[in-house]
């Protein structure tokens, strides 16, 4: 029979909505996370910074399956930079707890939480326990790992409405590049072509007709799909072209390209529960 022993990791920039311990399920192991009692309750006031926030126990673990807890918890740091709009870090682990036998490492990000999806810690329990299993599962052919970083940069407080546009913009590139790639459509001569495509030259396929078959593939009504592909696609080639620097309504395309990622993501993991849309005043969740 093999030692069994608690398992400690520390967080960093892991701002929950509640003070309260949230345990949840992912992997098989079940996670305590402890915050930090003295963080401030506002927390808007957090952004722009890094701070220790989170203690993780995962308790009566045995020796060999340390690494499986290590992997799941990597997988829910990714998750929950998600959930709160922040880079969320591991910087300590030690097993046994208490042992000595620890490990500590650099960790980079910031809390950005601004407008976060959720605003209590039984909806951060629900999509992290309903999402894990897909996240897991797509997370290799589809880059989501990188799309949920791409979307913690696009938020940055102090950067003109432009740039966080653009690093939008990117984040939609990103879905759709591993998206076309997972979903069959080959890759020739640095353009996506039609399936079963061959030759040196075939036909291309744009980025906004795939959006809007990606949009679909994930839940997304035809209509709805297409007239939000068609207007991203819009934004894009502001951006790229002009610098959107007439574009007198730039919180607006922002607003819209952050609710559009989020709404997008969460459908695509399988969520089912209320969630709150990237809009300023905005106070009636919305529901999938």
């Amino acid at each position: 029979m093999q030692n069994m022993a608690d398992y400690l990791a520390k967080l960093q920039n892991c701002v929950l909505p509640q003070r309260t311990r949230l345990d949840v399920v992912a992997g098989g192991f079940v996670f305590e996370l402890h915050q930090d009692q003295n963080l401030p309750p506002n927390r808007s006031n957090l952004r722009g910074i890094a701070c220790d926030t989170t203690e993780v126990w995962v308790r009566n673990v045995a020796n060999g399956d340390r690494p499986a807890v290590r992997a799941t918890l990597d997988h829910l740091i990714e998750l929950l930079s998600f959930a709160t709009e922040s880079r969320v870090g591991c910087y300590f682990e030690e097993y046994p707890s208490g042992s000595g036998l620890y490990q500590a490492r650099s960790t980079i990000g910031t809390i950005q939480v601004w407008r976060p999806p959720f605003d209590d810690n039984a909806a951060v329990k629900r999509f992290v326990e309903q999402c894990y299993p897909q996240y897991v599962a797509l997370r290799p052919s589809r880059q989501l790992h990188v799309a949920i970083d791409y979307i913690h940069h696009s938020i940055f407080q102090g950067l003109a409405e432009e740039v966080k546009i653009a690093l939008a913009c990117v984040t939609f590139e990103c879905l759709r590049d591993n998206w076309a790639r997972a979903d069959g459509y080959p890759h020739i001569n640095g353009y996506f072509r039609e399936k079963g495509s061959t030759g040196a030259n075939p036909q291309r396929v744009g980025i906004e007709r795939h959006l809007g078959e990606m949009f679909v593939q994930a839940g997304i009504a035809a209509p709805a799909a297409q007239a939000d592909a068609k207007r991203i696609i819009g934004i894009r080639n502001e951006v790229l072209h002009t610098g959107l620097f007439q574009g007198v309504n730039n919180h607006e395309h922002f607003e819209f390209l952050e609710t559009t990622v989020r709404t997008y993501l969460l459908r695509l993991l399988g969520y089912t529960g209320q969630y709150f849309a990237y809009v300023g005043g905005s106070s009636a969740p919305l529901t999938l």
